[in-house]
């Protein structure tokens, strides 16, 4: 602090201070003492936190100040009335001390400011800096008692304002600037936090001073007279000017220091957004000061209320843009700094006037005086209007700034009470120039811009966006740009104002007129995409009122040359978001909206290979849909969105799966909101939807076998709607009823996947209990039952309940009634427990079975038998299902696949004796076979099974040999036939060649019943293997293959015996005929010797005797010729498979059969034969010896 060697700072009266001691406080405690320092009212601030509300009450000091500017202050600043007052530990007479000594108190408040500064670079305490404070503040008190009591009784107070004044001014002028002061968050017991709020109290009272001051100045002369007087009195020494310009000067500078003081944080920030998280409100003095600012501002000029607040702020924002200030007062512009540094003016304007709008009031204190001055603060005077017009004059502001300040506008907006549209008009003029541009944020990628845009929208969401971009309770989304703001500014704008058709006019006038032909022309899709989000929002709070206009903007841009399809698909998104906006406010849609919508959505259906024309498609459907959704009332023209475009997409094979998905999720929704009005009259507004749907729908359904599989569920979820429609509707719609049926049941040609998700979602569907199928079409309950039966061998997933309660209801229920009329309904109860397909497929057969044993009569039988075979007729369809997923090498392939073999052949297992009878031609069971098993393709030799054929047979082979063997083909040659040539045919394919992740099941058909084994046995021995054959073929081996694996797998002694019976011939015979390089002949030896591995085997009586005889055969038949090999194989036998058996056939058979050779050779003994009979007898010697 710099303190002035002038006069008028004097020593002190040496009387007072020799009384220092007699005079002081401490000494004459039986006086009754105005304590003035520890009652006086000044800034401190309660705690760190930065409160948005002032609580104003009469012991606050803007309560205090508020009194003290109020006319009736004197009962405020006497609080006694005691004739004296202690000033800086001094005792003055009340009435003298401010007029004798006033150079000696300013002098001590210097001292003491002085003081408190020095503190700052030492270890003072701070409760000598709060004494120091407090006593300052009882001088300034007292100082406006003064004025308040005695001043104003002195009939000549010329002199006095003039040296308080001065004085005054003189203490302030030495302090240093506020933003200079350190950190004002420091703790309250820091010295730092104690000189700034002396720094603001000398402020405040210097302000309150002066304007007591001019107050008792007004009362006795007026402005000339007392300047006249000053210039006469003081002409000898440079005095300041006593008057209302100089203190208007004053606050001005106080406000340009606490800007300065906010703007020591504010430029520091690195982003614009940054400023979420300040305020230029330092603590709650600094938000005190400024609103005793307004206050003093207020009571200088009462008739024109804040006008000399706002003009000072605008003086001060204009030192922000380094403006040159016309306002300032002669006398005050050489204190007033030529501009203030700031490094985004328009930023903080704004974010100050955020703040200082936001400030709450809040006073219930009967005790204050003139209540209605303690307003918030209300920008009446355009300041807002001036900076954002300042604002959008300024080219090179940031994206991330200018939304930022958009933010910040739209919280202004909301506080004042009353707006002129000019910040709109404003706004508008700044983006209708940058229409085309992308607003791109420096710290968001490019994609999330966008996303204020309506780009891959669909209209509900577009219509979604505009109600959450101008709500009230709505966030700010980082993502959001300076152009979505606007929207939002306008939105709120206009919702507020709603009814003000002058401000409207105003601002669509503006807005409209910048939509000339010409302009719209340069728009790029981009702009386009702009002007359509603003003519959302307009219409969204102005509804159709504004639908002629815009529409022919719309217009405009349809005609454009070379018009994009992007910006067609913009303008039906935008038509189509009017459209939702109609049905959410219950309007009725008429042709003035529908017709361009409907232009385009039919000029791209006749264009099939626009690119954009699934896009524009599904654009469209989702929005009706969405329409329906919204709609809770049917009447308002919601069926002109319907028409002759639906046989359009229908008709084209290329439109994707999930269009038509959403197509036929549309038409589903249509028919259940429309079955809540049944009964409906043909030829009502309701009846014309179904009428569309009929005329446009249901003839270009795509229901062959070369339907999209991927619409199934949503299809046949419209075509259950459709009928359930129809049936609601009664005698209104039975023919259409009858149609429907037939073209879905009945008709033959219906993809049978189709056919059978459409009866499953049908049945499903609880509104059916209420109607009777059998009305239409008399079999229907036949048709559904093999729908049934279908979804058990087809489907991947186990079938619902619905569909096994309607079988057994309507199907098997019917066949008891009518053929078991005793029958227990206890076996029936057992079926609901069973959960795989599999399983309920077994049950159902069981269920049929039991049913064809209680039947007694011949008649009845063969006529129930009939109607099984007709239940089950569903080869054709079968046939489709493995023609479909043959080739199809997805795990669903090869799982349909299986299913259908495995689940025919458990049908043939169960039942093949009521679907097969003896000699009558085209059973149903020849029907199976045929179909599934012995095509005519499969008996070329060069066919190859596919892999999933390959796999479904290796697991279901052994059902269907199985059960034809129950079906006798001893006693049937078409049964021995059919599993002649099924063996025949698919063991060589289906033998483990390679390594298949499932075994072969034909082998779990063996080791069961003898009669079957040796059946199969001598089936597969005779097929495969021929006598006399030198060279044997790939089946042969195959076929041995199969042999030696049911040799390892079955090794008991019963299915050895009957191996050996059935078997041992032809390969012995093989044996010997073979080629001797024959990769056969080893296989044969292998299972040769597996055959008599167990020894128990050799010593069975019929084996042994079966043995001899094969043995004496094979000598009857190759002794004389083949010698050689004949020889071969009984060494064989003898070593490695059973030699018991072999010597007993060399001693009891062997030299009887030579001799016959012999004997017909006529030549005596044969010396090959009697050598290799010789070498035999050796070998037997050394195998007995081994042995033994």
């Amino acid at each position: 602090m710099d303190f002035e060697d002038e006069d008028i700072f004097m020593d002190i009266d040496p009387k007072i201070l020799s009384e220092k001691d007699r005079w002081n406080k401490h000494d004459h405690d039986d006086l009754h003492l105005e304590n003035v320092g520890m009652t006086v009212k000044g800034f401190e601030c309660p705690s760190k936190h930065i409160s948005k509300d002032l609580q104003v009450c009469a012991n606050s000091l803007i309560g205090f100040v508020n009194n003290v500017l109020s006319p009736a202050s004197c009962a405020v600043l006497n609080d006694d009335s005691n004739d004296y007052v202690l000033l800086f530990d001094f005792l003055f007479e009340k009435s003298t001390a401010l007029s004798n000594n006033i150079y000696e108190l300013f002098n001590f408040t210097f001292t003491n400011i002085y003081q408190l500064e020095s503190s700052l670079n030492s270890q003072d305490k701070c409760g000598n800096s709060k004494k120091i404070n407090q006593s300052i503040l009882g001088f300034f008190k007292y100082m406006l008692s003064y004025v308040d009591n005695y001043l104003k009784c002195d009939p000549n107070p010329q002199e006095s304002i003039v040296i308080i004044w001065n004085n005054f001014n003189q203490l302030k002028s030495s302090l240093k600037p506020l933003s200079l002061i350190g950190s004002t968050t420091l703790s309250k017991q820091s010295l730092c936090h104690q000189q700034f709020h002396v720094y603001f109290n000398v402020h405040l009272y210097y302000l309150l001073t002066c304007y007591k001051l001019l107050y008792v100045q007004n009362e006795k002369m007026n402005s000339t007279q007392f300047t006249q007087y000053v210039s006469e009195i003081h002409s000898d020494r440079e005095t300041i000017n006593v008057d209302a310009n100089s203190l208007r000067n004053d606050i001005l500078l106080v406000m340009i220091q606490l800007t300065e003081l906010s703007l020591k944080c504010f430029n520091k920030i690195s982003q614009p957004e940054d400023v979420y998280h300040l305020s230029p409100f330092k603590c709650d003095c600094v938000t005190q000061f400024w609103f005793i600012l307004k206050l003093i501002c207020q009571k200088m000029d009462p008739h024109k209320s804040n006008e000399l607040f706002w003009k000072n702020l605008d003086i001060v924002f204009g030192l922000l843009e380094n403006e040159h200030q016309e306002d300032i007062g002669e006398d005050s512009k050489t204190d007033v700094p030529m501009y203030i540094t700031c490094s985004k003016p328009y930023l903080y304007s704004i974010w100050f006037l955020k703040h200082l709008l936001s400030l709450n009031i809040n006073s219930n204190d009967e005790l204050i005086q003139s209540p209605e001055n303690l307003e918030k603060f209300i920008d009446n005077f355009d300041c807002t209007e001036k900076i954002t017009k300042k604002l959008t004059n300024v080219d090179n502001i940031s994206e991330n700034e200018l939304r930022t300040i958009l933010t910040l506008l739209d919280g202004i907006i909301s506080l004042k009470e009353t707006c002129k549209p000019d910040i709109i008009t404003t706004l508008w003029e700044y983006f209708q120039k940058r229409l085309n541009s992308n607003f791109v944020l420096k710290s968001t990628p490019f994609a999330y811009t966008l996303s204020c845009l309506n780009n891959n929208r669909s209209a509900l969401e577009v219509l979604t966006h505009v109600e959450q971009l101008i709500s009230f309770v709505r966030k700010p989304k980082s993502e959001e740009n300076s152009y979505t703001l606007f929207l939002r500014i306008l939105g709120m704008y206009l919702m507020k104002y709603n009814h003000e058709q002058r401000l409207w006019n105003q601002i669509k006038g503006r807005m409209y007129s910048k939509f000339s032909q010409s302009k719209l022309s340069t728009l790029t899709e981009q702009g386009i995409q702009h002007v359509s989000n603003l003519f959302i929002l307009l219409f969204y709070i102005k509804g159709n009122q504004e639908l002629v206009k815009i529409q022919t903007f719309l217009n405009i841009i349809l005609t454009m040359k070379d018009i994009s399809p992007t910006t067609r698909e913009i303008v039906l998104r935008t038509n189509l978001t009017f459209i939702l906006i109609n049905i959410r406010n219950n309007v009725s849609l008429d042709a003035r909206l529908l017709s361009p919508i409907m232009n385009i959505l039919n000029e791209n259906c006749d264009h099939p290979n626009k690119s954009n024309y699934e896009q524009v498609i599904k654009l469209y459907l989702l929005t009706v849909n969405d329409v329906f959704k919204e709609s809770e009332d049917l009447t308002l023209g919601q069926n002109l969105l319907l028409g002759h475009w639906m046989s359009k997409i229908l008709s084209n094979t290329k439109v994707s799966s999930n269009v038509m998905n959403i197509f036929y999720n549309l038409l589903s929704l249509v028919l259940s909101k429309l079955r809540q009005y049944q009964p409906i009259e043909r030829d009502s507004q309701m009846g014309m939807y179904f009428s569309c749907i009929l005329e446009h729908v249901l003839p270009h359904l795509r229901t062959d076998f070369n339907f999209n599989i991927d619409t199934m569920e949503t299809m046949t979820e419209f075509l259950s709607e459709l009928t359930l429609f129809t049936l609601s509707g009664g005698v209104n719609y039975k023919s259409e009823t009858f149609q429907i049926l037939n073209m879905l049941i009945v008709n033959t040609n219906v993809n049978f996947e189709l056919k059978m998700n459409y009866v499953k979602c049908l049945i499903s569907n609880e509104d059916m209990h209420s109607f009777s199928l059998t009305t239409f079409i008399p079999n229907i309950e036949i048709i559904i039952t093999q729908c049934y039966l279908l979804s058990l061998i087809v489907s991947e997933h186990t079938i619902n309940d619905s569909m096994g309660k309607y079988v057994e209801a309507h199907c098997l229920q019917r066949f008891r009634q009518n053929y078991a009329a005793s029958l227990s309904s206890q076996y029936v109860q057992e079926q609901v427990l069973n959960s795989s397909n599999e399983e309920t497929l077994k049950q159902f057969l069981r269920d049929i079975n039991l049913i064809n044993a209680s039947i007694t009569g011949t008649e009845a039988r063969t006529q129930f038998h009939n109607e099984v075979n007709s239940l089950f007729s569903i080869e054709d369809t079968l046939k489709h299902v493995v023609v479909t997923y043959d080739k199809n090498n997805s795990a669903t392939g090869k799982t349909i696949i299986t299913n259908v073999f495995t689940c025919v052949a458990i049908i043939v297992d169960y039942i093949g004796g009521i679907l097969y009878k003896k000699s009558k031609p085209n059973t149903q069971l020849q029907c199976y076979i045929d179909t599934l098993l012995l095509q005519f393709q499969v008996r070329n030799i060069d066919f190859k099974l596919s892999g999933n054929t390959t796999h479904a047979l290796r697991v279901s082979f052994h059902i269907y040999v199985n059960a034809l063997i129950k079906l006798e083909p001893v006693h049937d040659n078409y049964i021995a036939r059919v599993i002649k040539e099924l063996i025949q045919i698919y063991l060589p394919r289906l033998i483990n060649k390679i390594q298949y992740e499932t075994p072969f099941s034909f082998n779990r058909s063996f080791n069961e019943v003898e009669s079957k084994d040796m059946f199969l046995l001598d089936m597969i021995i005779n097929l495969f293997l021929r006598k006399k054959c030198k060279v044997s073929d790939k089946n042969s081996q195959e076929c041995l293959v199969f042999l030696h694996e049911l040799l390892n797998e079955y090794n008991n002694v019963d299915f050895v015996s009957r191996f050996i019976k059935t078997s041992l011939d032809m390969l012995l015979n093989n044996l010997i005929s073979l080629n001797e390089v024959d990769v056969c002949r080893n296989k044969i030896k292998t299972i040769l010797t597996k055959c008599f591995t167990n020894p128990t085997v050799q010593t069975i009586p019929a084996v042994k005797n079966h043995v001899l005889i094969v043995l004496t055969k094979l000598s009857n038949e190759n002794l004389a010729f083949s010698f050689g090999q004949y020889f071969q194989v009984l060494n064989f036998l003898l070593h490695s498979c059973c030699p018991g058996i072999v010597t007993e056939f060399r001693k009891n058979i062997l030299i009887q059969k030579i001799k016959t050779v012999e004997m017909k050779r006529g030549v005596g003994e044969d010396k090959v034969l009697r050598n290799l009979m010789e070498q035999l007898d050796r070998n037997i010697k050394k195998v007995l010896l081994v042995r033994s």
